[in-house]
């Protein structure tokens, strides 16, 4: 059986932050507590393949994140804006940082460390992630969080919740970033 190498940079919300988080979501917002997330984090840099000195890792960091810096978006191409086509009912639900968010540039400057590592492992310089594109996974980055999965009763306008958060949640804390490393069978010996 073939195996492909995953790398993930993860940047995790402090326990405190996530179980005030997931309270609000819950009271607030009304979302069931069997459809919250766990462990939430955002994905600063995802490859499918090994790249050449990389290490699993894990180190704390100070990312604050005023509230105003999120979006409610639903997980699925094209979902930071509302599309008649997508009942975000029946999808994720996720909160996308705002660009011009300072946390944005921290995120952004972990995310850079992967790409000279793409370099070294063979990737075309062409397809290589920047800022804004992915190598591997979502070709348009954008720093984000899923907090939700199907089933909130959210709705299909995410915009007064997304006012709600903006406006009762405070800062939010992320305290620890981890690279992880790690094989999963490839698709391929999985009869795809």
């Amino acid at each position: 059986m073939r195996v492909d190498r995953r790398v993930f940079g993860l940047l995790f919300l402090g326990k405190e932050e996530e179980a005030r988080l997931k309270a609000f979501l819950n009271l607030e917002l009304n979302i069931p507590e069997a459809c919250l997330n766990k462990n939430y984090h955002i994905t600063v840099y995802e490859a499918r393949i090994e790249l050449p000195g990389l290490n699993p890792l894990q180190r704390s960091v100070s990312v604050q994140v005023p509230a105003s810096m999120w979006r409610f978006m639903v997980m699925a191409p094209g979902g930071e804006n509302e599309r008649p086509d997508i009942n975000p009912d029946e999808r994720q639900i996720g909160l996308r940082l705002h660009r011009s968010a300072d946390a944005y540039s921290r995120v952004s400057e972990l995310r850079a460390n992967f790409f000279r590592l793409e370099a070294a492992a063979g990737v075309p310089k062409r397809n290589r992630s920047t800022l804004r594109l992915s190598a591997f996974g979502a070709r348009n980055y954008q720093p984000h969080m899923t907090i939700c999965q199907p089933g909130h009763g959210l709705g299909r306008n995410l915009s007064p919740h997304g006012e709600a958060l903006r406006a009762g949640l405070g800062d939010l804390h992320f305290d620890r970033f981890e690279v992880r490393v790690f094989d999963t069978p490839s698709s391929d010996s999985l009869g795809r």
